[in-house]
Formats: C-alpha cells, structure tokens, sequence
C-alpha cells in the first residue's frame, strides 16, 4: 500500500473504517495508522471514533479498529508532495 492508494480509497468512500482500510489493502492496523497519520496531520483526512461499536464497554481490539476516517474535500485535493 502506497500513500497515493490509500488518498485515493479514502476519496472516492468519502469515509471508511480503519477495519476496511485494513481488510481492502491486507495490512496490519499499525502500518495503516502510520499511513493515515500523516495524511490526518496534513489535513487530507479527519478522524473520528465510531460511537457504535462494542458496545458492551469491554477491553476488545473491536473498539481500536472502529475508527472513522473522512476525506477533507477543502483540503484534501491540495498534494501531498512537500518541499
């Protein structure tokens, strides 16, 4: 999984879960978050907890991998590319 990749499938879903993002690019929650880290600091990506999981208030990785990733439409078309 590129950086370019995971811009582009946050884009066209307009939101997705780190559990999708996961299961479509066949990668670990924390090289993901890596990736998704660097687009939320530059703004190209906002994130959110998912109110609606697990909710039985136990300790499950469920509650880790229910995060929300949306696409910045102002923000998110400016490149990634720095100088």
């Amino acid at each position: 999984m590129i950086l370019t990749e995971l811009k582009n499938y946050i884009k066209t879903r307009q939101q997705v879960s780190l559990n999708d993002i996961t299961l479509h690019f066949d990668v670990e929650p924390e090289t993901a978050k890596g990736m998704l880290d660097f687009l939320v600091k530059k703004g190209r990506v906002s994130i959110r907890s998912n109110p609606l999981s697990c909710a039985s208030g136990c300790s499950c990785s469920a509650a880790e991998n229910s995060d929300i990733y949306e696409w910045n439409a102002q923000l998110g078309n400016i490149s990634i590319l720095t100088n």
